[in-house]
């Protein structure tokens, strides 16, 4: 056995994430990797003590598309990304795990991740958080609507629901040009960059292959396994502590708890 890959509940992610670790092998953790900012860092500290690989598994950050999300953002040519807009929204229906508050239910940690990671990576850790939920009937939080802004006052927008399906897009603007991420913004599938001021779209096409293309994740920690490193340069365990730290402060901000964490 080469890896373990956690693809618990939740809530189980942390225990079984030192298991693997402990026993001297690399892991690849579902998202969230933990259920904070804490368990994050604990998972994170403990690979590199034990000198093993770890990634958080959200898969949107190894698909092709997101690798020409980063030549669009490292060329620069959005200029400064001045907002962030980003939504998932799902309907379930009643039984789903989603909706039990003894496995960390609610739509942030599993739908919210999506919107709230794309708004940490673009723009970095928040210097604050605005925060607004709905409780569900289930005894679980049903939808959350945040603002986080940088230092420089620059804001992304999220939003999260498991009440409705939303449409799931995402967009990136910037002062020169806007880059759009159709729905589902976090699965494979088209980018368009318009530039400022009403010029011709440019559009990225890739097949919507769905969840079949959660192997691109696969393949990625095999090769940062064989090449000798200890984490992911596509997603950073820093980022998924930041990730996780900025949905601390909204859960904060709204009230939600999980029985597992502590306040």
């Amino acid at each position: 056995m080469d890896v373990v890959y956690v693809a618990t509940e939740h809530t189980s992610h942390l225990a079984c994430a030192r298991l693997a670790l402990e026993g001297g092998k690399h892991v690849l953790v579902e998202k969230p990797i933990g259920l904070d900012a804490a368990q994050a860092a604990e998972i994170a500290g403990l690979a590199a003590r034990k000198g093993l690989y770890c990634a958080e598994a959200l898969w949107t950050f190894f698909l092709p598309k997101w690798d020409v999300v980063r030549q669009v953002l490292d060329s620069g040519v959005l200029g400064e990304i001045r907002t962030v807009l980003a939504d998932m929204g799902e309907h379930f229906d009643a039984g789903h795990r989603i909706l039990r508050p003894e496995s960390a239910g609610g739509p942030l940690l599993d739908l919210g991740t999506y919107p709230v990671s794309l708004a940490t990576w673009v723009l970095g850790a928040p210097a604050e958080v605005q925060a607004f939920g709905q409780p569900h009937p289930a005894g679980v939080n049903g939808q959350v609507s945040a603002i986080l802004h940088d230092p420089h006052g620059n804001q992304a927008v999220v939003h999260t629901t498991l009440f409705s399906d939303t449409p799931t897009t995402a967009t990136l603007a910037g002062t020169r040009a806007t880059l759009s991420l159709p729905g589902p913004f976090h699965q494979p599938g088209d980018l368009v960059l318009t530039p400022s001021g009403g010029g011709a779209p440019l559009t990225y096409t890739e097949p919507r292959t769905a969840h079949d293309a959660l192997h691109f994740e696969a393949a990625e920690t095999a090769r940062c396994i064989e090449a000798g490193l200890r984490e992911t340069p596509l997603r950073p365990l820093a980022d998924s502590v930041v990730t996780l730290r900025a949905m601390d402060a909204v859960r904060d901000r709204c009230g939600i708890t999980f029985p597992q964490v502590p306040r």
